[in-house]
């Protein structure tokens, strides 16, 4: 028997990729070049730094973490911005109302930690989460499973 269970947020429980996407588009385009949607969305679950590294180096612009972490503040408040576009996705609302009080529920998302609290305070999700653990919570972006196993333990549950 199930004793936990452990959502994503992006993809799984909300659509929120036009608004990822976007908010790194509007971040960047600021500092240096446009880059292709696709070059974005293949790195969704990466970790917003880990993104921005990658689209400077092949933007060959020269950068320090300062910048990065200056442009990862534009994309929180970017995503933010654009919150009220993202929807949960159909039955994902439904499906955390039937398991919750059965089972422990954990929410494991390589978005940033105010983009994610602010989803579930907005969309009044929070209530159904035992354990939310993000990007700032962990070393290792996926695939790496270190979000997964980071948030198992906070909820007590045994992993093989």
């Amino acid at each position: 028997m199930f004793k936990a269970v452990i959502f994503d947020w992006d993809g799984t429980l909300a659509d929120s990729h036009q608004v990822v996407v976007a908010s790194f588009q509007k971040a960047i385009s600021d500092v240096c070049c446009k880059i292709s949607d696709e070059f974005i969305e293949r790195r969704i679950g990466v970790g917003s730094a880990e993104t921005f590294r990658e689209i400077l180096s092949v933007s060959a612009r020269p950068f320090d973490e300062t910048l990065i972490s200056d442009l990862v503040v534009r994309k929180v408040q970017n995503e933010i911005e654009m919150s009220k576009k993202v929807n949960l996705l159909a039955g994902a609302l439904e499906l955390l109302e039937t398991l919750k009080g059965k089972i422990k529920i954990g929410l494991a998302s390589m978005n940033d930690r105010p983009v994610i609290d602010h989803m579930l305070q907005t969309k009044n999700m929070k209530r159904f989460f035992d354990v939310v653990v993000t990007a700032y919570d962990i070393v290792n972006s996926k695939p790496d499973p270190e979000i997964f196993l980071a948030c198992a333990t906070q909820l007590g549950s045994e992993f093989d």
